[in-house]
């Protein structure tokens, strides 16, 4: 995408809700009705995100708010959010289920002691003693 549009400069972002609360005005009546329109103190629910472009040739901008991070047709990596498992590729899958299969594994137990033995060796601690206080 960026590749074929060279003068645009890409954005994108995610905000939540937008806290707005009424607050008292010049109008402000305490037992009559105001003259003056409600304030709008409910919060639409979820988040928004916006994708926008501005054109540096053209001077000029454009967005759009969107519901959801992406709509068919869009780029991957036009997406705002962290990627999840289902984005991960299967190499990675693969390990997770091989790591949790084993997890019990004897000698995947006294490899990981030997880690954590090292770890706080490496921290000057050891087990049964406890932290030393900052003076």
């Amino acid at each position: 995408m960026t590749r074929n549009f060279l003068d645009r400069c890409f954005a994108f972002d995610q905000f939540g809700p937008l806290s707005i609360r009424p607050c008292h005005g010049s109008s402000w009546a305490g037992k009559k009705k105001p003259d003056r329109l409600p304030a709008a103190c409910h919060r639409t629910r979820g988040i928004r995100y916006f994708h926008g472009c501005y054109s540096l040739g053209d001077d000029h901008l454009w967005g759009v708010n969107r519901r959801r991070t992406a709509l068919y047709g869009t780029s991957s990596w036009a997406v705002p959010t962290t990627p999840t498992t289902r984005h991960w590729p299967g190499s990675c899958r693969t390990h997770l289920r091989w790591r949790n299969a084993n997890a019990r594994d004897p000698d995947v137990l006294a490899a990981q002691r030997r880690e954590h033995a090292k770890v706080r060796s490496e921290r000057q601690q050891r087990w049964g003693r406890p932290r030393p206080q900052a003076a």
